[in-house]
């Protein structure tokens, strides 16, 4: 697997992340862990929705999309909430999306977020449909999304309706903005929650905003060898080539340099 250096022709005033795009990127921010695409230059648009906006993304008649031009990855980081004919129409001109799904309960969405859980659901799914690679995150808050019934509600729709190989990131909690009286999600918690994720057939978990550790890694889910080694955007790839564990040969859900069309 080749690196891909950074384009010869610039966006002006854009510096293109150096954050890896391997599916599971290293781009870290509150909410979300390691973003599994492979050490390219992407362009990552979040703020503070980009569904918002999503004509960003679209082209028109006159000129092509920019990012692609100048050889990057468009990446969306988003809460899911975005209609289906605007998400169709921008598939074409998204690489990856990673969505933001709260919980897994409506009560939860209608009470903090002041929205639904289902619309977020069918985005993630649609995503998926349209081949657009998706990544999950699951901000983990103390007596709100925390239960194990619930965690494990979760893991099996991820399953079921995005697919085992789907990454999932599960984030730890700090008390910010309107939610200081929530003390910070406990490791110990953290821990249980990748174990259901595995019980439950994900095959790809990861722990966000913890100490530097094993749980940001990519493991072959056959032999458990390292493939991925992260290190905040430090990225050691010895354990994978073209796209296969070193070790047993399984192949590993990434995204290597090959631009979707």
């Amino acid at each position: 697997m080749k690196f891909v250096g950074l384009p010869k022709s610039r966006i002006p005033g854009l510096k293109p992340s150096a954050s890896p795009v391997v599916r599971p990127s290293n781009q870290r921010r509150e909410n979300s862990g390691p973003f599994v695409v492979l050490a390219y230059p992407n362009l990552n648009l979040l703020a503070p929705d980009i569904t918002t906006l999503p004509e960003s993304g679209i082209p028109d008649r006159n000129r092509k999309n920019v990012g692609k031009k100048a050889g990057l990855y468009t990446v969306y980081v988003s809460n899911g909430y975005i209609n289906e004919d605007p998400l169709r129409e921008l598939s074409p001109f998204l690489d990856a999306i990673n969505v933001d799904v709260k919980a897994f309960d409506d009560g939860f969405y209608k009470k903090v977020c002041k929205a639904r859980l289902e619309p977020v659901l069918k985005t993630c799914e649609l995503a998926k449909e349209l081949d657009i690679h998706l990544e999950v995150t699951y901000l983990v808050i103390p007596g709100y999304n925390d239960s194990v019934d619930e965690v494990r509600q979760f893991c099996g729709w991820v399953v079921e309706k995005l697919g085992s190989s789907t990454p999932v990131h599960f984030s730890r909690f700090h008390p910010d903005y309107n939610m200081t009286d929530v003390p910070v999600t406990p490791i110990e918690t953290l821990l249980k929650i990748y174990d259901i994720a595995k019980e439950s057939g994900i095959l790809y978990p990861y722990l966000g905003n913890v100490p530097r550790g094993e749980y940001e890694n990519t493991i072959c889910p056959n032999c458990g060898n390292i493939c991925i080694e992260r290190c905040g955007y430090s990225v050691n790839l010895n354990g994978i080539r073209d796209g296969k564990c070193v070790k047993c040969g399984t192949s590993i859900s990434i995204v290597t340099d090959v631009h979707k069309k």
